[in-house]
């Protein structure tokens, strides 16, 4: 059932390829993405992951992306979008024993200005892959969830042709190896920096098969998911 949230095509839209890849901890996990349209032909897209692991994780994976797909629905600009996500969020945890939220980024991508908008609450950065090298675009809001009525930031990059938008959760960077040691921020960087020039789906396995090779025979602790956007 949870797979079957999942996006079961990537969508086609003029100046981005789009590939992605997602891989739960169990039968079941916390991490979630989608694509998401808007009538006026923006593309919206979304990288998750809730705190925890499992089926109360699960669950609230699933009521996000409900609120999600309803909050897309007005059209809103992506900081307005995550502040009714959060209000929904807010209250449907409403007394819950343990303390659950989400942490979320939102791109969306219009094909008529060859721009970005981003949005972001207590997620991993969102990386800017170019020519140049990678930057990161922080998520300047808190995780959702907590409490209603918060407040979020958008950024704004321009779509420049060859450049690469990196979206993913903590399980790549906290992946670790027999040692005990993480994948880490670095490692990283330095491997979208590698992918920079390929396809969307070259970069996604060069990216997803250097981190399975620092790992190694260690087992996974953790849902990962990772979005590339390429932009022509």
């Amino acid at each position: 059932i949870q797979t079957d949230l999942l996006p079961t095509s990537i969508p086609e839209v003029e100046g981005i390829e789009l590939e992605q890849r997602i891989e739960f901890l169990g039968d079941m996990g916390g991490d979630y993405y989608d694509y998401l349209r808007f009538k006026d032909g923006r593309l919206g897209i979304v990288c998750a992951d809730v705190m925890g692991k499992g089926l109360a994780a699960a669950l609230i994976m699933a009521m996000s992306r409900s609120l999600i797909k309803n909050a897309v629905a007005s059209g809103a600009g992506p900081a307005a979008i995550l502040a009714e996500v959060n209000d929904g969020l807010a209250r449907d945890l409403e007394g819950q024993r343990l303390p659950y939220f989400v942490t979320m980024v939102l791109a969306v991508y219009d094909p008529h200005r060859h721009v970005v908008t981003i949005a972001g609450g207590g997620h991993n950065p969102l990386g800017v892959i170019g020519a140049q090298g990678m930057r990161d675009v922080p998520s300047r809001g808190p995780a959702l969830g907590v409490r209603a009525n918060l407040a979020f930031a958008e950024d704004e990059v321009p779509a420049e042709s060859g450049d690469l938008l990196a979206l993913y959760t903590d399980g790549l960077t906290e992946a670790r190896n027999a040692d005990g040691e993480f994948y880490g921020v670095e490692r990283l960087q330095a491997s979208f920096e590698e992918a920079y020039g390929l396809s969307a789906a070259d970069a996604l396995e060069a990216v997803w098969s250097d981190v399975a090779a620092f790992r190694g025979t260690a087992a996974p602790s953790d849902d990962a998911t990772l979005l590339l956007a390429r932009f022509s």
